[in-house]
Order: C-alpha cells, then structure tokens, then sequence
C-alpha cells in the first residue's frame, strides 16, 4: 500500500463521527510527516475525508502497521465513540484479528509522545 493510501486511511478513521477533532488533525499532521505526505496531498485528503473507505493492506506487516496507526488516531482525542469503535472492530475483523485484541489496541496507553 503506498504511504498515500495508507494516510487515507487514518483520515477516513479520523472522519468516522463526522468531525476532525483538532487532537486529530495534530496526530494526522504527525503521521503525515512521519510518511511523508506533502502539505498538498494532507490538505487535500482531509477535505475528501468522507470518500474515504478502509483499505485493509495486502502485506501482514503493513497490515500491522496500519492497524496501530488507526487505533492511534482513534485514540487521539482522549475517546473512542460508538462509531469509531465499530469502524475499528470491523476493520480489524477483516484482518483476522480477534476482538479482545482490538479492544485491548483502543484503550489509551500513554507513552513517550504517542504523537506530540
């Protein structure tokens, strides 16, 4: 899955209740730099933010990582709602991954500069 795709992806996951909270856009504003998405293609994605579905990737690493990225996004604002969960939970099904595991990935867990 190429970066861009991947960035989508945690757009669409932080668009899910219908809003970017700001905790949001700085934890995509991180991604985004972390995978090197220009101001352009950021500005851009977040405002086709509802054409935006999950791809789950093809390679199980990315797969992985893109499982973490998303819990991380959904995590940014300090709550998971009803909605943002079920996307998760559906998302991470289509990966195989039991739901203990997913509930377990959305719990906060504080740690050195999740994404300052």
């Amino acid at each position: 899955m190429d970066r861009l795709r991947l960035f989508q992806n945690l757009v669409a996951a932080a668009a899910i209740d219908g809003d970017i909270a700001d905790e949001e856009r700085r934890a995509l504003a991180w991604f985004g730099t972390g995978l090197g998405i220009g101001e352009a293609d950021f500005v851009a994605s977040i405002a086709m933010a509802a054409d935006f579905k999950l791809v789950v990737p093809k390679d199980a690493k990315e797969r992985e990582a893109a499982l973490e990225m998303v819990a991380r996004i959904l995590r940014a604002d300090g709550k998971v709602t009803g909605r943002e969960r079920g996307l998760f939970l559906a998302f991470g099904r289509r990966m195989g991954v039991a739901d203990a595991e997913l509930e377990e990935r959305l719990r906060y867990k504080p740690g050195p500069k999740e994404h300052s």
